[in-house]
């Protein structure tokens, strides 16, 4: 494998290989992205989205992939943005959401910026 120069991979968020006969398995944190030059495989961060208690957690990201349905796990590249509503369960109310260096957040709406793998928990409690 030929690496065209190198990088600082927390910087630039990309390599690329003018070795078209490298596999993206060669580099599992890596998500092969298209052609330039050659194969570009973007640094993604994998972002695990979950709920504690009777509720779900929905929301947009600013990159592919946009639509947020349910808790689960998800991978994006450093720099996107996500919005996340919490909606509370039946006879539940959102307390705050959680998330790795950061929260909480009380508010049910909160945009978050991933910088690197994070795991980011709404929290609900039965109402009394």
């Amino acid at each position: 494998m030929n690496v065209d120069q190198s990088v600082d991979l927390e910087a630039k968020e990309e390599l690329r290989l003018s070795d078209s006969s490298v596999s993206t398995s060669s580099f599992p944190m890596y998500d092969y992205v298209g052609f330039s030059c050659g194969k570009t495989l973007e640094n993604r961060r994998i972002v695990k989205i979950e709920t504690e208690g009777n509720g779900s957690a929905v929301g947009t990201a600013s990159k592919e992939p946009e639509g947020i349905e349910a808790a689960g796990t998800y991978k994006w590249p450093a720099g996107t943005i996500l919005e996340l509503t919490a909606i509370a369960g039946e006879q539940h109310r959102f307390v705050e959401w959680r998330w790795t260096d950061g929260g909480p957040s009380t508010t049910s709406t909160v945009p978050i910026t991933v910088l690197k793998d994070m795991t980011i928990t709404a929290v609900f409690e039965k109402e009394t």
